[in-house]
């Protein structure tokens, strides 16, 4: 590597870094944390910490199965290093949304060039989700690293690079008349046979640990789904260099059979049936060429590539132990729970009322990636062009032909593998019966791949795209910007009294659209797209950085238990009587007893030495009339972004009323951002 090109990698990482820097850590431990995830993995790490085991998470006093430790442990040790508040539980999030940036970087060097790294690396950093996650004190943001980190390893071990592969990936060498199919395949391209039996054992390995952490942030998931996917990716590239004639045989046989109509003839019922058996029939073809690449044989082999015998070594060393440890003080509670009811029961059926039908990733990841799905068509566009630009290469004019630096075809590998890391990561995660947007994050990096190669083709050879599908992209960003700026203070005027103007921070959207068309008009398209990255950036620091921030005054968990805690002392009890949330046991840093019936809830008021109940204002009329004598309001705050107000009550004594009196007033001043009165 030349020294302008090391200098370049420099300002490249120090671009990512300071742009995700931005966006991750401005005002990261200011909110509070919200409800539901990060309280409770927060609440799961603090009863860790306290009690100083690092095997059996437990939350509000009970055993909880639904995730392993690794997120536990890094904000155990964001509690050491920083003590117990919210910056502690957000930063290792966001430091693993940084490096996954610079992973990405190195990834779209690798594949196809340094540009489309930048570009890749913004567009996975700075999209929505991605964003939320890397601020969010929950376990995606470390299983994205490890999976992309295990992804990179495979890529710079085992020979994926384009730019190592001169020649097309279209076989070159039919087999003759008289040669067994067979022997075909085993007569290989050269470049194929390198990839297939050099490859790195050391990369393999590196792959192998951080698929086996990612097991101890997510579970089986994160080394089934990734070796799965590299897997899947290997039969298609042997099929594809393996000299297999098949599908190239019968493509000009289907064409044969169907001549292209006239304009007039396809208005005609015959042809419109003639059409439509085509495309059955193509379809019948093209699903005995996939299953060709997918025989009993070359699954063995890929299998034996893989390196079972490495991923089992490995995992067992790195995973496996805290697994069997969990096992062993839980007497297999835990593995139960963990494998059976999250695993295998989130696949068969909807779990706590997340469900969708089969394409629910699909609007997801157009919110999720927002403000960069915008580009997602010409995107996908484009990788499809790059899959087939070695069929065009031999004639530059045809429609679609691909000329990157001069080589044709030079990036295919590449977009297949990006085009299989989508594609296989989408589809699993579209069978269980259980959905959520955030469980597609580990393809966020392939769909920044896939952006950023556009971004580089389009700044390059803007006449490539087509100006429906630019005019397309930047009306929707108008669009959304608008209905953000009209629809914010409809909703915040019954939620969030006051803050109406926050909607003004979807105009950043119109306006960014406006310069990105100023500098397209002047073919400028580089700049064009970096205004669209800045317009990004701005867009993003308002929301997490100022909104967030706004509207954080109107949560009522951190205020009441940190007033409670200073006029009650720190030695009470409290529970919630048909209510609670996850905030309330974090920022209460106790168990929150939960009570269902009047009779649960007279035990807890006469075996506890200093109680307080929770509730809601539909359970008002009820405490009043049953513990009218025993029980006194001292605080009621509304509901944060819903309906109703939330109520605490203490035992009736002649301070319950000063009490009151000096809560509501603390409260208040906590909300003004002053100091309470004496």
């Amino acid at each position: 590597m030349t020294a302008s090109a090391n200098a370049r990698t420099v300002w490249h990482l120090a671009g990512i870094g300071l742009v995700t820097g931005v966006v991750f850590f401005v005002q990261l431990g200011t909110p509070a944390l919200w409800d539901e995830d990060e309280p409770l993995y927060a609440s799961i790490a603090l009863d860790m910490y306290q009690r100083g085991d690092l095997i059996v998470p437990r939350y509000n006093g009970q055993l909880f199965a639904e995730k392993p430790p690794l997120a536990y442990w890094l904000m155990m040790l964001g509690y050491t290093l920083w003590g117990v508040n919210e910056w502690a539980v957000r930063a290792p999030s966001a430091l693993f949304g940084v490096g996954t940036g610079w992973v990405v970087y190195f990834l779209g060097r690798r594949l196809f060039n340094p540009a489309v790294g930048f570009w890749a690396a913004l567009a996975t950093t700075t999209s929505i989700i991605f964003t939320v996650s890397a601020r969010a004190a929950t376990t995606d943001s470390v299983l994205v690293f490890f999976t992309t980190l295990g992804i990179y390893s495979f890529v710079a071990g085992s020979g994926v690079q384009p730019n190592i592969v001169k020649c097309s990936l279209r076989p070159t060498n039919s087999r003759t008349p008289n040669q067994p199919e067979g022997d075909s395949a085993a007569a290989a391209s050269a470049n194929g046979e390198r990839f297939a039996t050099n490859s790195s054992w050391w990369a393999l390995a590196g792959m192998y640990v951080c698929f086996s952490i990612a097991v101890l942030a997510k579970g089986p998931i994160g080394l089934v789904l990734p070796v799965g996917m590299l897997a899947i990716f290997l039969l298609i590239r042997r099929q594809w260099e393996s000299a297999d004639r098949w599908w190239a045989d019968r493509r000009p046989w289907l064409l044969q059979q169907f001549p292209q109509p006239e304009k007039t003839e396809l208005l005609q019922p015959l042809w419109q049936a003639k059409t439509l058996w085509a495309m059955l029939l193509s379809w019948l073809v093209g699903l005995a060429a996939l299953a060709r690449a997918f025989r009993p044989g070359r699954i063995v082999q890929t299998f034996w590539q893989m390196r079972p015998i490495t991923a089992l070594i490995i995992c067992t060393l790195i995973a496996l132990p805290w697994y069997v440890l969990v096992g062993l003080r839980t007497e297999g509670q835990f593995l139960w729970q963990f494998f059976w009811e999250q695993n295998v029961l989130r696949t068969l059926k909807p779990m706590q009322g997340h469900s969708g039908p089969f394409w629910y990733y699909i609007p997801a990841i157009l919110v999720g990636f927002f403000p960069w799905s915008v580009f997602l068509g010409p995107a996908l566009v484009e990788l499809v062009r790059g899959i087939r630009s070695a069929q065009a290469q031999h004639d530059p004019l045809k429609e679609g032909a691909l000329e990157t630096d001069g080589e044709p075809g030079k990036y295919q590998v590449a977009c297949i593998f990006v085009a299989c890391w989508i594609g296989v990561f989408v589809a699993a995660w579209s069978v269980p019966r259980t959905k959520l947007p955030h469980y597609v994050l580990t393809a966020y990096p392939a769909l920044g791949l896939m952006t950023g190669y556009f971004i580089q083709q389009w700044v390059k050879r803007p006449e490539r795209v087509a100006r429906f599908w630019m005019r397309l992209a930047i009306g929707s960003l108008v669009v959304v910007g608008l209905a953000l700026a009209v629809g914010f203070p409809i909703a915040a005027r019954r939620f969030i009294p006051g803050e109406e103007w926050l909607g003004g921070l979807g105009l950043v959207l119109p306006a960014g659209a406006g310069i990105f068309v100023y500098f397209s008009r002047q073919g400028r398209f580089g700049h064009a797209m970096a205004s669209f990255a800045l317009t990004t950036i701005l867009f993003l620091v308002g929301i997490f950085g100022l909104a967030a921030v706004r509207i954080d005054r109107f949560q009522e968990a951190r205020p009441m238990m940190a007033q409670l805690r200073q006029l009650a002392g720190s030695d009470f009890q409290l529970a919630g009587y048909q209510f609670i949330r996850e905030s309330f046991v974090f920022y209460a840093a106790r168990p929150i007893q939960y009570l269902e019936t009047p009779e649960q809830l007279a035990n807890f008021l006469h075996q506890s030495p200093r109680p307080f109940v929770l509730s809601t204002n539909k359970q008002e009329a009820e405490l009043r009339e049953q513990f009218g004598a025993q029980l006194h309001l001292i605080a009621r705050r509304p509901r944060f972004l819903r309906r109703g107000e939330i109520l605490l009550w203490a035992p009736s004594t002649p301070r319950a009323a000063c009490l009151a009196n000096r809560l509501e007033n603390a409260i208040r001043y906590f909300h003004c951002n002053q100091r309470p009165e004496e």
